[in-house]
């Protein structure tokens, strides 16, 4: 499998430097950024190719691993589905624009090509599915990141967001994805508040959700990427988790 690269930064690393070590029959290729320097660095470590024309790069790949931004599916996630290539994203925020979500899915099922996001840096999604199978009363997410991850300045504890997750991405576009995962899964725009807290280094996910299944909570404190503390590791490595998945046969908890 040919995989072509949507973004060069600290994720899209993380996955190179696990593939070459891996066994898994997926090769990294094809490599773009809007940043040439970030393409050159990653594709140095296979051999790869810099893209500088980032359509001219899916007849060349399998299928396109995206860590990039909201607005770089926005601006190539059609393309990509289109020329019948599956896609992996990161910037789940993007799909909180139901109509450009709608208009992706058609396309994918048009073409037949799948489209995958991974479960980021959170825990719990599967059990949010498989409760919104029955109905779900209520999801809340409290996020507590440092100042610097949320563009904050001042060296106090501070309710930056309290509101909706549609609202919250809008608000904190790169900060925000766990917010509209638990959303799209729950099918429900869920309630966000939003601390910055100068007392943490790790980002910190605290989820209630209540449904006639009963009612669950998990709490999850996530080490960020040395280079980019608005990005947790776990983030990178749930991606790792899903290209496992495509190379096998055997899928528990899913």
């Amino acid at each position: 499998m040919i995989l072509g690269f949507l973004g060069c930064g600290n994720i899209s690393s993380v996955i190179v430097n696990y593939l070459i070590h891996s066994n898994l029959d997926i090769r990294p290729k094809y490599f773009f950024d809007k940043f040439t320097d970030k393409s050159k660095s990653l594709s140095s470590l296979v051999n790869g190719v810099v893209v500088k024309d980032f359509n001219r790069m899916l007849n060349k790949v399998d299928i396109v691993f995206e860590a990039a931004s909201p607005s770089a599916i926005k601006e190539y996630g059609l393309n990509i589905v289109n020329s019948g290539k599956s896609l992996i994203i990161m910037s789940v925020g993007s799909l909180m624009d139901k109509n450009f979500r709608e208009d992706l899915i058609q396309v994918a099922e048009k073409k037949n090509v799948k489209i995958y996001v991974p479960s980021g840096a959170v825990i719990g999604l599967d059990g949010i599915k498989s409760a919104s199978i029955g109905n779900l009363y209520s999801v809340s997410l409290i996020t507590r990141k440092p100042p610097k991850a949320l563009n904050q300045n001042e060296n106090i504890e501070k309710v930056v967001f309290e509101g909706k997750a549609s609202e919250a991405i809008k608000k904190f576009p790169l900060n925000m994805n766990v917010a509209v995962s638990l959303s799209l899964v729950a099918n429900k725009d869920i309630d966000v508040k939003i601390i910055s807290d100068p007392s943490i280094s790790q980002n910190i996910h605290q989820i209630d959700v209540k449904g006639d299944f009963g009612q669950f909570s998990t709490r999850i404190s996530n080490s960020p990427c040395r280079s980019n503390p608005k990005t947790s590791l776990l983030a990178a490595y749930s991606a790792i988790n899903l290209f496992e998945k495509l190379d096998k046969n055997l899928y528990i908890g899913v």
